[in-house]
Formats: C-alpha cells, structure tokens, sequence
C-alpha cells in the first residue's frame, strides 16, 4: 500500500487527519525526537 493509498483510506474510514511537521533547521536532532515523541503519545 502507497502512502497516498493509506492517507485516502484513513481519511475515507475517519473523516479527517492532522499532520504534525518538524522542521528540522529550527531544532537539533534531539529537541526534534523529544517532539515526536510527545505527538505520539498524544495520538
């Protein structure tokens, strides 16, 4: 399954998705990983 394929089924099963993005030249590898972390637990 492609990314878009997924993207497409998600969005048809649940009705909307949200996207967090990190900009990696505005916080160093590690700052970066302690975000994602938290997006991940919060779902």
């Amino acid at each position: 399954m492609s990314t878009l394929e997924y993207i497409e089924r998600k969005l048809s099963e649940d009705g909307a998705l949200h996207f967090s993005l990190i900009d990696p030249e505005k916080q160093d590898p590690e700052k970066a990983g302690e975000i994602a972390s938290k997006l991940e637990e919060m779902g």
